[in-house]
């Protein structure tokens, strides 16, 4: 839950540009919805690799296990590439 929310204030501040990220704390989870409504795709991922990591796939419809055997895929090939990226000591 920590890094979605990392996700949320990382692409919210850009999108208030120039001014800061001024979060009230009234209107909060009127923001989040927003963020929510305009990244549906990061929503998808992290409750994906959520489940994934909570051991709960198997309950998954099998719309959504296309899109989480996907995800894994793309997860694989990119600790692959983090690995072929690393110096040699």
């Amino acid at each position: 839950m920590h890094h979605t929310f990392f996700t949320y204030y990382y692409f919210m501040k850009p999108s208030l540009a120039p001014s800061e990220l001024n979060l009230d704390l009234k209107n909060i989870k009127q923001e989040q919805a927003n963020f929510w409504k305009q990244h549906p795709a990061l929503v998808k991922m992290e409750l994906l690799i959520q489940a994934h990591l909570n051991r709960e796939s198997a309950s998954l419809s099998p719309s959504l296990h296309v899109d989480f055997t996907h995800v894994l895929e793309l997860a694989q090939s990119g600790g692959s590439m983090l690995l072929l990226l690393r110096p040699s000591w």
